[in-house]
């Protein structure tokens, strides 16, 4: 039997230690090379990742270091005027109270009505509140009273105009007025976001708005200082 071995081993052994070092090998290559090709790839994927991430953050930081922070803050400044993010009565009455003024009409009475009504049943979008006002003058006055809201400082709108027989050489009016505001959007954003700069479109908007603001000469709310008394506990 050992004899019979002894020569089976003899004729394969030529076939038997290669066929053994093939083994080990593919052994080998299936637990130890396979793996570490497989380590070394994510490696590389993952430092391709944070190379871009590095180039992204280096180039959002140049562009950061851009800004002009007086401009942006300038430009924040506008916008808010023409759409402030919350009810301001006093500064939309300061500039109705204006524009009446510069069109030599006389304000007669006001009331005003609470932000139930707003533009959408959506409470982050555009919301409004309504000022009535009772002014007399000249038409040619009421007419020019009406175009310059167009280009008020703050974004109204006429939602009723009622315009009664003249009084003493003095037409009456009763202009009610839908004045905007817009809560600040909840924003998420990533570190990884590139800083989008203001269109061509954008910087021609604020343009108008800031021209349309300095048009009219108003008192506002923050430069008419605190109201009421200095200590409330007095």
């Amino acid at each position: 039997m050992s004899e019979n071995i002894s020569k089976l081993v003899g004729k394969y052994k030529v076939y038997l230690l290669p066929g053994i070092a093939v083994a080990i090998t593919a052994a080998l290559f299936v637990l130890v090379v396979i793996p570490q090709l497989i380590i070394a790839y994510r490696a590389n994927v993952l430092l391709s990742q944070t190379k871009s991430r590095v180039t992204l953050l280096q180039n959002k930081k140049k562009a950061l270091q851009n800004i002009d922070v007086n401009s942006y803050q300038s430009n924040l400044n506008v916008a808010l005027t023409a759409l402030p993010s919350e009810q301001d009565l006093p500064e939309a009455f300061s500039q109705l109270q204006a524009l009446i003024g510069k069109n030599n009409l006389q304000l007669q009475d006001t009331s005003f009505s609470g932000a139930s009504g707003s533009t959408q049943t959506d409470s982050s979008g555009p919301q409004s509140f309504q000022i009535k006002m009772d002014v007399s003058g000249t038409v040619s006055s009421i007419k020019d009273f009406v175009n310059s809201l167009e280009s008020a400082p703050e974004v109204m709108k006429i939602t009723g105009l009622d315009v009664s027989g003249a009084q003493e050489g003095q037409t009456q009016a009763t202009v009610l007025i839908s004045v905007y505001y817009q809560s600040f959007p909840t924003i998420s954003e990533s570190v990884e976001q590139p800083v989008t700069p203001l269109t061509q479109n954008d910087i021609s908007l604020l343009s108008s708005l800031q021209k349309d603001a300095q048009s009219v000469s108003y008192v506002t709310s923050s430069e008419q200082g605190p109201r009421g008394k200095s200590n409330p506990f007095q």
